[in-house]
């Protein structure tokens, strides 16, 4: 698996307001995401850092390097446009037009799979969906979903693909 392939795996949290957290504070919900040091591994590399500005973090967990942001706008460009898209489910359309801010966590390359890769990325976002916050997009699959309370319930249980109701 080469590094383009990895530089593709996304998982975007829609977020309905601007969660308005410090440094510290994402840094905390980030480490949690790594789950015990025992989890890491004997040889595991786990760290964050914030980068420049608010809202960008470098980050390494499980074999995985990735970037978080998090910033106060809508994800896409046109959100009513991709709204029209998705009228077939009518409140994930309405969040999706009216969303306020984003969370992406963005793979920059890994030796894992797939599978491990998505459910790190899931895993990181997870930590910041709050009640009310309604969609998760992955754009490599071009796969937008509701945040039930089920598949909340699910992501927890099942971090990644699986957890968002794919087949892995």
């Amino acid at each position: 698996m080469g590094k383009e392939e990895a530089a593709k795996r996304s998982v975007v949290v829609l977020l309905a307001e601007w969660p308005a957290l410090t440094n510290d504070e994402v840094v905390a919900r980030v480490e949690r995401s790594f789950g015990p040091p025992e989890a890491q591994g004997p040889e595991a590399e786990a760290w964050c850092r914030p980068v420049a500005q608010m809202g960008w973090y470098m980050l390494r967990t499980q074999g995985v390097t990735m970037t978080l942001y998090l910033r106060p706008a809508p994800y896409f460009d046109d959100p009513a446009g991709v709204a029209r898209c998705i009228e077939g489910d009518p409140d994930l359309a309405q969040f999706v037009r009216h969303h306020r801010a984003f969370v992406s966590a963005d793979s920059l390359g890994s030796d894992r799979s797939q599978a491990t890769e998505y459910e790190v990325l899931c895993r990181l976002a997870n930590e910041f969906v709050l009640p009310g916050d309604g969609a998760i997009f992955v754009p490599e699959m071009a796969t937008l979903v509701a945040l039930t309370p089920e598949r909340r319930q699910a992501m927890q249980a099942a971090p990644g693909l699986v957890g968002l109701g794919f087949a892995e």
